[in-house]
C-alpha cells in the first residue's frame, strides 16, 4: 500500500484525493478484468503520483485513474471539451493525447524526462 509519506508525499489536493484508487489499483487481483488483467504496478503508480503531484493545477479537478490490464495506469481528464489522455507505460515512458473539441487539435507525444508539454497542456483545462 502507498501511504508511506517517504515514499508517497502527497501535499497537493489531487494527490490526497487520488490516494485510496492508488492504493485500490496496485492492490487489484490477477485477472480483475475478467481475463489476465495484472495489477497495475507499484513502480507505475509511484511515478504517475509523482508527475500528478507536478501536474497539479487549482481549478482543475483530479484527473480520473483508469488501470490497463497489462499493470500500466492511465490518468484522464475530460473537461471543458477537452480530452488528455496519459499512459504510463512505465515510468518515464509516458504517452499523452489531447483532443481539444474546440479547436479540433489532436495531438500524441511520447515524453521520457520532459513534462513540460504536458503541464501545458493540463493548463489547458482551467
Amino acid at each position: 500500500m502507498i501511504n508511506d509519506s517517504e515514499r508517497f508525499p502527497v501535499s497537493s489536493p489531487w494527490s490526497k484525493e487520488l490516494l485510496n484508487r492508488f492504493n485500490e489499483l496496485v492492490s487489484l487481483p490477477q485477472g480483475w478484468d475478467g481475463y489476465a488483467g495484472r495489477p497495475v504496478s507499484f513502480d507505475c503508480v509511484h511515478f504517475a503520483a509523482g508527475l500528478i503531484e507536478t501536474l497539479c493545477v487549482d481549478g482543475v479537478p483530479a484527473p480520473q485513474l483508469v488501470p490497463g490490464a497489462d499493470g500500466t495506469l492511465q490518468f484522464e481528464w475530460h473537461v471543458n471539451d477537452i480530452d488528455l489522455e496519459v499512459d504510463v507505460l512505465e515510468p518515464y515512458n509516458v504517452v499523452a493525447t489531447l483532443s481539444d473539441h474546440r479547436t479540433g487539435e489532436e495531438r500524441e507525444i511520447e515524453l521520457q524526462a520532459d513534462f513540460t508539454e504536458l503541464a501545458a497542456w493540463v493548463g489547458r483545462l482551467a
